[in-house]
């Protein structure tokens, strides 16, 4: 909400809210295969993936964001906006007791 523009891979639920080249840079990956994390294999196992970016679209993402400040301003500012005006407290607030109630109703 800091007005800054977003650059996420276009993966998870970052898309599901954020309109690429509207509101954020959203980057293409590929998935693949987790590996290299013995360290951490409590959570992590070589059945799982991970989406991958592509370096080359971050790259220019993060140069024009760089290189026309101003636009990049305007993008984290529509940002700033969507958010605040779809995902506010009262916005929120209303769906989730709305789902609550749909669950509710089914009990």
């Amino acid at each position: 909400l800091a007005g800054n523009p977003v650059i996420s891979t276009n993966y998870s639920g970052v898309h599901e809210y954020l309109e690429d080249n509207k509101a954020a840079l959203l980057i293409p990956y590929k998935m693949e295969q987790l590996s290299g994390m013995a360290h951490s294999q409590d959570w992590y196992n070589g059945r799982q993936q991970w989406a991958e970016v592509n370096h080359e679209e971050l790259v220019a993402a993060m140069r024009w964001v760089y290189q026309d400040r101003k636009l990049a301003k305007k993008l984290g500012s529509a940002a700033r906006k969507y958010i605040s005006e779809n995902f506010n407290f009262e916005v929120v607030g209303k769906a989730m007791r709305k789902r609550l109630e749909e669950i509710e109703g089914g009990l």
